[in-house]
């Protein structure tokens, strides 16, 4: 196809199949990361992560989730070319996340992840104790 094709390389590369061997050209695609947290019933909460698929994100998003004590019940992970999206079913003590600990979850993330995003202030966010990963500079 790209013999007859050559401009539609960069849209082969976000969803084409490489076989074993991956890809030896770099593709330059800025991909934005999006979080989301939605209640998903009464004792828990759905996280959604769109972002640039690398190697080790699912480990660098299941340790952020850990490191801030969230119970993951269940998620899935898939891959669209270059774009990963994860899903995963959360609760904090049995319980949905609470909008502060949404904030601090969703800034973790978006600090491991590697974006830089201002945190709004929040006087409930900065009461709760899983504020202390953030504060004291274990994500940056």
């Amino acid at each position: 196809m790209l013999e007859y094709h050559p401009e539609a390389s960069s849209q082969l590369a976000m969803g084409a199949t490489f076989g074993l061997e991956p890809p030896t050209e770099v593709v330059d695609v800025d991909i934005a990361t999006h979080i989301e947290i939605y209640d998903d019933g009464p004792e828990r909460s759905l996280l959604v992560v769109e972002s640039a698929d690398r190697p080790g994100l699912l480990v660098d998003l299941v340790k952020i989730i850990a490191d801030i004590n969230i119970t993951v019940q269940s998620g899935e992970f898939d891959t669209e070319g270059l774009l990963a999206k994860a899903k995963f079913h959360v609760s904090y003590r049995g319980k949905p996340l609470i909008k502060a600990l949404q904030q601090v979850n969703s800034s973790c993330m978006q600090l491991s992840i590697g974006c830089r995003i201002r945190l709004p202030w929040n006087r409930d966010m900065y009461r709760s104790p899983i504020f202390d990963l953030v504060k004291r500079g274990k994500y940056k």
